[in-house]
């Protein structure tokens, strides 16, 4: 049984890594190009408000760089991502290029951190209730000298849209590979 099992987990990883190798071979940014629109999305959306609609941020980027915001946006409808907030909440680029050595999603916080992150609010959540906001993560994120826009879009993306649901829903199983997990504990 164990061994069956381990065919069927490879043969859904090699599904998984053709599947990202195609979209890598679609998408008109190079993983470190699609970083750094995402970096500046979200750092607009933090500063200037929500993006829930449209994508001005993506086009503004884009348009600086001389680059025609056509086959981006086009790329990004395939993948069913419809405005700059769903780039920042559903464009995890470990989906769209596949994982890293030291991702299976996005987070900028190394797992230590995002451990250490989940701890703390759960000690504080027992004393405060949450606001249903991110309040108490922004403030761990800023006291910790630690990246607050990207952060708090990642664990948007993990179904922590709150302190609470970041206690809740976000999982570092879901964001690290188990070997670097298990040395977060």
């Amino acid at each position: 049984m164990n061994q069956r099992r381990r065919e069927r987990e490879g043969a859904a990883r090699e599904e998984l890594e053709r599947r990202a190798r195609a979209r890598r071979d679609l998408c008109p940014l190079d993983r470190d190009a699609f970083e750094a629109l995402y970096e500046y999305v979200a750092a607009r959306t933090h500063a200037d408000g929500s993006a829930h609609s449209e994508f001005d941020f993506t086009k503004s980027w884009l348009a600086a760089r001389g680059l025609d915001p056509t086959a981006m946006i086009s790329f990004l409808a395939e993948q069913d991502v419809d405005s700059d907030w769903d780039l920042l909440v559903s464009a995890d680029p470990c989906r769209l290029f596949g994982t890293t050595p030291t991702r299976l999603a996005r987070m900028p916080l190394e797992a230590p951190d995002l451990v250490e992150l989940l701890s703390w609010l759960e000690s504080q959540l027992e004393e405060h209730p949450c606001q249903h906001s991110l309040h108490l993560t922004r403030q761990w994120l800023v006291d910790n000298a630690k990246p607050v826009a990207i952060t708090e879009f990642a664990l948007v993306a993990q179904g922590g849209a709150c302190d609470c649901e970041v206690v809740m829903n976000v999982d570092p199983e879901n964001i690290y590979p188990s070997n670097l997990h298990n040395h977060a504990h």
